[in-house]
């Protein structure tokens, strides 16, 4: 079957319900655990699953000599600092946290301003209630967390002749650190990042004499991440909560990445110098990072229907934000709904402090546009909406209204558009399949939900535009507006 003809015929199903969050949009400085610290600062590395706890790092004068200290930040309770584990390094180091905020992951080891040194894998179990750390033996670094908890992931270490990273691991309590493997040929290998139910596992190692990039399930083992280039390095930074889509970077280009649709580069800022991927959303279809530029780092977002932008600029434009005298800015976490970012950046007085940006309803604009092309019928133009998310499996609807009562509907879908005449106006979706032919209900609406396969790969657009039977058209023909989807 025909690709359109498997979305439209094949995927017909109940329409789903939807839900609208107008809570206002926040930018809020996250301060820091010690102002007196020389020097003072904090940055933020993870977020929880809904986005309400915030964890990082911040410089902390111990009595002796700055170290740092892990953080988790709320809403409510602000920043708390969390320790090294007892009689270990005098540093402590957040890089990630599970779904509900609880259990926090990260490293111990020391700061030798403006060295910073890792040198054991750490966890914080209750973090929502201690501040107590456990260490993982033998390891480097604890990079990541299941959503519920249990597993973790990062690297083991060698201590001869100096402190190096080994062998991935996942840890869990029962098991302790199980080895992932390395690349062949490679000398070691470190976890990153692990989707919400553990069975994805994503990260670097050395292979081909330089960096590059893996994916490890237990079916498949570690592989290198097809179509990323294997003459230069590339890391794999982050994967979306079901495992579909892995972010990071590879050259000087960050890339979005899946087992369907392979590679895709996500461009870059003008004048950019170097850039990395560090987050993506649940649903892929928002990534953030960072752009390098002459003048310093620049945070980006990025989404398939804008391309990349300036996430200073999308903060500012798109939702009034203040953000007066914080330049550079650094993006390097989002939750799920990717209605919520953390980062870092140099504030107004000049330091460097930790931020979190939440109420971004509509930070992903969502799949779907309006590309206009009405034509008028006897209740004026009818309107035609989609919705859904357009991911592989997802419930999504074709809702038209406003279309003349109890009469003959065409719908026309394409995978492309090359505007044509049509009846006296224009027909976007050509060369297209079908028309599928339905009839309007004594209101005039059309509710057409679909369920969109799995095989559709990620950047294909879908172009649907319909044709009602209408005496007060131009010629007979009223047409709705055109409706663009493109699948994340």
């Amino acid at each position: 079957m025909h690709l359109l003809a498997t979305i439209i015929l094949g995927g017909l199903a109940t329409a789903p319900s939807a839900f609208a969050d107008d809570s206002a949009a926040s930018f809020v400085p996250l301060a820091n655990l010690d102002a007196l610290a020389v020097p003072a600062g904090s940055f933020a590395t993870g977020l929880s699953s809904d986005g309400s706890v915030v964890v990082g790092s911040s410089f902390f004068f111990d009595g002796a000599s700055t170290e740092m200290r892990a953080f988790r930040w709320t809403a409510g309770a602000g920043m708390s600092a969390l320790d090294s584990p007892t009689l270990a390094l005098p540093s402590s180091f957040g890089w990630r946290v599970n779904g509900d905020g609880t259990v926090v992951v990260g490293s111990a080891g020391f700061v030798d301003f403006p060295t910073v040194e890792v040198r054991d894998g750490t966890f914080w179990p209750a973090a929502d209630v201690s501040p107590l750390a456990e260490p993982i033996p033998l390891s480097y670094v604890a990079t990541d967390v299941t959503e519920d908890g249990e597993l973790i992931v990062g690297g083991t270490r060698e201590d001869f002749p100096w402190v190096i990273p080994d062998e991935a691991f996942a840890y869990t309590d029962a098991l302790g650190a199980v080895g992932l493997g390395k690349l062949a040929g490679g000398s070691y290998s470190q976890a990153d990042a692990v989707s919400a139910d553990g069975t994805v596992i994503v990260g670097h190692g050395d292979a081909n004499g330089h960096v590059s990039a893996w994916r490890w399930t237990a079916g498949t083992g570690m592989q290198l991440l097809a179509g990323l280039t294997t003459i230069e390095s590339s890391e794999a930074a982050a994967v979306s909560a079901d495992g579909t889509w892995v972010v990071g970077y590879a050259g000087n280009t960050a890339y979005r990445w899946s087992v369907a649709g392979g590679v895709e580069d996500l461009g870059a800022l003008p004048g950019t110098l170097f850039i990395r991927a560090r987050d993506v959303s649940a649903n892929g279809g928002l990534v953030v990072g960072v752009c390098t530029l002459a003048g310093g780092d620049v945070a980006f977002v990025w989404d398939a229907m804008h391309g990349m932008r300036a996430l200073a600029d999308v903060l500012t434009d798109d939702f009034g934000l203040d953000l007066t005298g914080w330049d550079p800015l650094a993006a390097t976490a989002i939750s799920d709904d990717g209605e919520t970012l953390a980062g870092h950046g140099i504030n107004p007085g000049g330091e460097l402090e930790a931020w979190v940006a939440t109420g971004l309803d509509g930070l992903w604009p969502g799949p779907w546009s309006d590309q206009g092309c009405a034509l008028a019928g006897v209740t004026g133009d009818p309107s035609l909406v989609g919705s859904g998310t357009l991911t592989g499996g997802s419930l999504n609807t074709l809702a038209l209204s406003n279309a003349a009562p109890s009469a003959m509907a065409a719908l026309f879908a394409a995978l492309s558009s090359t505007p044509v005449p049509f009846k006296g106006g224009t027909l976007k979706p050509f060369p297209f399949l079908g028309p599928f032919f339905f009839g309007t209900d004594p209101s005039g609406a059309i509710t057409l939900p679909f369920i969109l396969p799995g095989i559709v790969p990620s950047g294909t657009e879908l172009w649907t535009q319909w044709a009602v039977a209408d005496g007060a058209a131009v010629n007979g023909v009223a047409l709705s507006n055109t409706a663009l989807g493109i699948t994340p």
